[in-house]
Formats: C-alpha cells, sequence, structure tokens
C-alpha cells in the first residue's frame, strides 16, 4: 500500500518538511497547485481521503476531519487488505 497526500495550496517545501518532521508523518505528498488532480478527481473541498484499489477503483472516500476517523481508516485499510 502507498499513501500520498496532496497539497493544492502551500508550495513551501521546507514548510511541508518540517510539519511532516514535527508530526513524524513519513507518506509521500504530492503538491497540485495548478488542480490538475484536484480536477481530475473531483475534489471539491479539503481535507479529502480516498482509498484506490490497485485496479484504480475509488473503494472509500471521505469529507473533512472527525476524531474518529483514524479508527474508522484503520479498520476499512484492514477489512480491505483481507477482502472484505
Amino acid at each position: 500500500m502507498v499513501i500520498y497526500g496532496i497539497n493544492p495550496i502551500d508550495n513551501d517545501r521546507k514548510a511541508l518538511s518540517r510539519l511532516f518532521n514535527d508530526k513524524g508523518l513519513t507518506y509521500q505528498y504530492l503538491i497540485d497547485l495548478k488542480g490538475k488532480c484536484r480536477n481530475e478527481i473531483g475534489i471539491s473541498g479539503f481535507p479529502r481521503m480516498f482509498l484506490i484499489s490497485p485496479d484504480q477503483k475509488i473503494v472509500w472516500q471521505h469529507f473533512g476531519y472527525t476524531t474518529d476517523m483514524d479508527a474508522e481508516l484503520e479498520k476499512i485499510i484492514t477489512d480491505k487488505m483481507a477482502g472484505k
């Protein structure tokens, strides 16, 4: 599994690197200031999370932030990897 973050707003790579280091984040991020990826996927607000299968189908998506989002995401990933 590969995780990417897409940043459509900020192109300050140093600030993003500091944020990732401070928070212990290890996934890759992409900077999309022109909105190409955002437009292709159809993202209309942030934060937005997608799980995309190896055959490029969206199997889960979440809009916004909730405190239980991490637990929900962990369950979805575990279920998808188990073939559920």
